[in-house]
């Protein structure tokens, strides 16, 4: 995870809440007209968690839905005919295949989408993930997907939470990167709750080179240079998210833009040596910064907006560092 999302569907909640509780409503109406299903054990016990705890799958707010997935795992166990047959229940209750169809009238994943915050994929930052809302000519629309950080084909009574659905590109949700990883058995950070935990840096390749010179002069190639990721502090769901999202791998492919950022600073900076510079410098920063990287840094929020834009944030201000 590269950047926290919090407050992500905060113009969503109460449409999304309601639609939730819909579906919710819907099953307990079927079970108590369908003497079959009430009847049923996997339809008793699927009906009294439901029943138990529609409040904290319904709550957008929640994120830590662990304790509930415990509770699950000691109702329904693993490998039963029971568990087999609740996930099927569980399924054609919450229905996402019918909310994420592009088709589907009435709130649906793209209406969710729409509503985002931020339109930068949070595990990896490189990605946009824009929304286009389907009409009824020829534009299909396209939205993110909405990965399950915990997997809905193993709790799908998560499928619709809100603090279940995180939406991100393709890539990071794709094959070789999240797929079918459990986040509940291998912890990783939660882009609404976790604390941003990433720091990139720009440094020389060659080892013996890793030292402030090659970084202070800037001269050598593009491809003499990497970028470097570490934790603020240690943290053992960070580094679960570097290795899940190929982190490293990943950003090389974008050394040439902290190079351009780190010399546009030390150009800058040496541009303005004089001591009148001096004296404006601070006042000046910001204007700088902009045209520099096409967005505020000092900004709290408008990195999060931009792709790479915790990268390009990091390199400007440890180049600043470096050359005041």
């Amino acid at each position: 995870m590269i950047i926290n999302i919090s407050g992500m569907w905060n113009d969503a909640v109460c449409a999304h809440v309601s639609y939730i509780n819909d579906c919710m409503d819907s099953f307990i109406a079927e079970y108590q007209n369908e003497p079959k299903l009430s009847h049923s054990t996997h339809g008793k016990k699927v009906w009294n968690f439901i029943t138990q705890h529609r409040n904290s799958i319904a709550d957008p707010f929640q994120t830590d839905f662990s304790p509930l997935i415990t509770i699950f795992e000691n109702e329904f166990p693993k490998n039963s005919n029971l568990r087999k047959k609740a996930l099927t229940l569980f399924q054609s209750i919450f229905k996402y295949a019918k909310f994420a169809d592009r088709d589907t009238k009435g709130w649906s994943a793209y209406s969710l989408c729409k509503k985002m915050k931020w339109k930068v994929c949070p595990y990896c930052h490189v990605h946009s993930t824009r929304t286009a809302i389907p009409d009824k000519k020829e534009k299909r629309g396209f939205r993110p997907q909405l990965d399950h950080y915990y997997s809905q084909a193993d709790y799908p009574f998560l499928a619709l939470s809100l603090g279940n659905l995180i939406p991100c590109c393709a890539q990071c949700n794709g094959p070789g990167f999240k797929h079918t990883k459990n986040f509940y058995v291998t912890p990783h950070p939660h882009p609404n709750t976790d604390a941003e935990n990433i720091r990139f840096s720009l440094t020389a390749k060659d080892p013996k080179s890793k030292n402030d010179l090659v970084l202070e002069m800037l001269r050598e190639p593009e491809d003499e240079y990497e970028i470097s990721l570490e934790s603020y502090s240690e943290c053992e769901k960070t580094e679960n998210a570097i290795s899940t999202f190929q982190l490293f791998e990943r950003y090389q492919a974008h050394v040439a833009e902290a190079h351009r950022i780190a010399r546009a600073v030390k150009e800058k900076s040496n541009e303005g040596a004089s001591s009148r510079d001096q004296m404006c410098k601070q006042e000046d920063l910001p204007r700088k910064s902009s045209t520099i990287l096409n967005f505020d840094p000092y900004d709290d929020d408008h990195y999060k907006c931009r792709t790479l834009g915790k990268m390009s944030r990091d390199i400007y201000f440890a180049s600043l560092a470096k050359w005041p």
